[in-house]
């Protein structure tokens, strides 16, 4: 992932002699220009740019995207100047979150809660594997919410203790998160089983999963770039 930043004027180009629209952006690029092209990037004498200035503004606020970033740098610019509008050429596959934080709600805290009350007792009565699945299968009925919604939401909460423990811990999207849970049971043993209706089951008990996420583009297959390809022959003994 590239984010090119560019504050500078479009509008003259010295001895180049030259305009540019835009420039070309490969995937997962995002450029956020200063101004608009033939535009300018006003200043203020001895101190920052108006763009850098509401660049400044709005960095820190947390769980903040870059689309959403430069979207309010936008709007922080014209509706103090109303002239300068700094547009962005978004080529990111997925989004993108700044100053991440861990939250959880109070139905995460409940979910978390109801697994480690129970979580020792069903793994000395099932084994650990077993007693892993059923006591989130449990939690997920109980609550009334999928199978997958209840990892999720343990996670959160596990994470975020740890995290303000100093354990610096992985932060995986919702999506990715759950996919990867999904794939771990569709993949592992048999004991996760889906029928032609698209019911599941755990060891023949019916279950709810819970929406399953697409793959996301981060995690699809990577494809030669265009006109890169490079043709090999050789031959095997």
């Amino acid at each position: 992932m590239l984010i090119l930043i560019l504050d500078a004027c479009r509008s003259d180009f010295g001895i180049s002699k030259g305009y540019y629209s835009e420039m070309a952006s490969s995937e997962n690029v995002y450029i956020a220009y200063g101004t608009m092209f033939q535009g300018k990037s006003t200043g203020i004498k001895d101190g920052l740019s108006w763009f850098t200035e509401a660049f400044c503004d709005e960095i820190l606020t947390p769980i903040i995207d870059v689309d959403t970033l430069f979207t309010r740098v936008r709007q922080n610019i014209f509706t103090k100047h109303y002239t300068q509008i700094p547009p962005s050429v978004n080529a990111l596959l997925d989004k993108v979150v700044l100053h991440s934080e861990l939250n959880f709600t109070n139905t995460d805290k409940q979910v978390y809660d109801f697994i480690e009350k129970y979580g020792d007792e069903y793994t000395d009565k099932y084994g650990y594997f077993h007693g892993e699945d059923l006591v989130f299968i449990d939690a997920a009925q109980y609550y009334n919410i999928g199978l997958l919604d209840a990892i999720w939401m343990f996670q959160k909460v596990n994470n975020k203790i740890y995290k303000d423990k100093g354990v610096q811990i992985p932060e995986l999207s919702e999506t990715v998160a759950k996919l990867v849970s999904f794939l771990g049971f569709s993949r592992g043993d048999k004991c996760f089983t889906c029928d032609e209706s698209h019911t599941w089951y755990y060891n023949g008990r019916q279950i709810r999963m819970g929406e399953i996420p697409p793959l996301p583009p981060s995690m699809h297959q990577k494809l030669p770039e265009q006109e890169k390809e490079i043709q090999i022959e050789g031959s095997v003994t």
